[in-house]
């Protein structure tokens, strides 16, 4: 009989596709993430006012809000994500891709992964700890995160359309993995 660890490291082997509830998460922080992109216009008028009197916004827009409950909401789903990706392991990069863009491609990932959870607790700790450091980290955090994001899909679309590489389907198609 094969050792446990054995048998985990070749069902990681054979996935070809994302779990489907990986994939839901995966496009979920992706739409709250854009939101959050595109919709700073209250919290950077409050980060202005911060900066120019040194004095935090008494009330909260609506937007504003929105902006810190939805960070909190990428903090946890993000939580969710990485104890997934642990637990059911992703499916291999295709194999003939070279070593130095699977190495690219990982490292891409952790960047945004590490982003994903450093930009909500960045704004945590500004907003609600009034660490003014840490609302400077976020800003400029959101600038880095945003040219990753952008990487990624460009990345995703090289290897789609032009290496023919098909890694876009396993964020589109949800097949369980048969146990031998």
């Amino acid at each position: 009989m094969e050792p446990k660890y054995l048998r985990k490291k070749t069902i990681a082997k054979n996935k070809k596709f994302y779990n489907l509830s990986q994939i839901l998460l995966h496009w979920l922080i992706a739409l709250l993430v854009f939101y959050q992109l595109v919709n700073t216009n209250d919290i950077q008028s409050a980060y202005q006012i911060f900066l120019t009197t040194g004095d935090r916004p008494n009330e909260l827009n609506t937007n504003t809000l929105l902006h810190i409950i939805i960070g909190f909401f990428i903090l946890f789903f993000m939580t969710i994500r990485l104890f997934l990706r642990i637990k059911l392991k992703v499916p291999p990069l295709p194999s003939q891709i070279p070593g130095p863009l699977k190495l690219l491609a990982k490292s891409s990932h952790f960047s945004i992964y590490f982003f994903l959870f450093l930009m909500p607790m960045t704004g945590i700790i500004s907003w609600f700890f009034e660490v003014d450091l840490s609302m400077i980290l976020h800003t400029y955090f959101s600038k880095i995160l945003l040219a990753l994001i952008l990487f990624h899909v460009i990345a995703t679309l090289v290897h789609e359309g032009i290496l023919g590489n098909k890694i876009l389907q396993r964020m589109f198609q949800h097949k369980e993995h048969l146990r031998r």
